[in-house]
């Protein structure tokens, strides 16, 4: 399933926490996330911890690594890759 597909299938309420959490990380890029030159970003939410570690294994087989974990309805976790 692609991802775009996947978000389109989320709740309002999800899709707003998504957006909400994809902003914070676009604002963040003065802070923690600050680095020379452009990121791809992924969000991961789960409900269950073994979602969660498959999912984190998928994103790094594709070149993502783990940056910070936040909790709002649910935890998430933000990774990025270079486009390089």
């Amino acid at each position: 399933m692609s991802e775009l597909n996947r978000v389109a299938r989320l709740s309002p309420g999800r899709r707003l926490v998504l957006a909400a959490t994809l902003l914070a990380i676009v604002g963040a890029g003065q802070g923690a996330f600050a680095q020379s030159g452009p990121y791809d970003y992924r969000v991961l939410a789960t409900n269950r911890t073994s979602t969660m570690e498959k999912e984190l294994n998928e994103a790094a087989d594709a070149g993502f690594r783990f940056v910070t974990v936040m909790a709002a309805r649910r935890p998430s976790a933000v990774t990025r890759r270079s486009p390089c």
